[in-house]
């Protein structure tokens, strides 16, 4: 009876268990799909400069932003000077600003992405100037769908 009350779920069961084991996005055509995780937030495996790197996705944050040692494991292009203050939920910080050459989210692809780099916290946070740059992105249910 179970199975059967609850047969149009389990596709979406499926995808899930997939996505939360493997760590990656669910590709459907040209769309994106990533499970909520149990903390709330939607996390992804995305490839900046090629390099595997783990990102928050944070609609609240204006640039994407990454700490200096995962600048540093991909090879992203830092200016020297910490120039830029912003705010967090941990109040303001200095942050330098970078350039990656490519980051990579399943089959989307931008290039020259700007970046800020802040020194002491190595949280990867995916914001709006990457949102920004697809057709359409949203929430739906327990799913952050994005649309190239």
């Amino acid at each position: 009876f179970i199975v059967f009350a609850f047969r149009d779920n389990l596709g979406w069961f499926v995808q899930r268990l997939r996505a939360e084991a493997s760590g990656a996005p669910v590709q459907q055509g040209a769309e994106i799909r990533i499970p909520m995780a149990i903390d709330g937030h939607f996390w992804v495996d995305a490839r900046l400069n090629g390099e595997k790197v783990k990102f928050l996705i944070d609609s609240g944050a204006t640039m994407t932003t990454i700490g200096r040692d995962t600048a540093e494991r991909a090879n992203v292009t830092v200016k020297p000077a910490r120039d830029q203050i912003v705010r967090t939920g941990n109040g303001l910080i200095r942050v330098s600003r970078g350039t990656a050459d490519t980051l990579e989210l399943g089959t989307i692809e931008r290039s020259g992405v700007a970046l800020h780099v802040a020194e002491t916290d190595d949280l990867n946070v995916l914001g709006m100037n990457f949102l920004s740059s697809l057709n359409r992105w949203g929430v739906e249910g327990r799913w952050l769908v994005l649309i190239p």
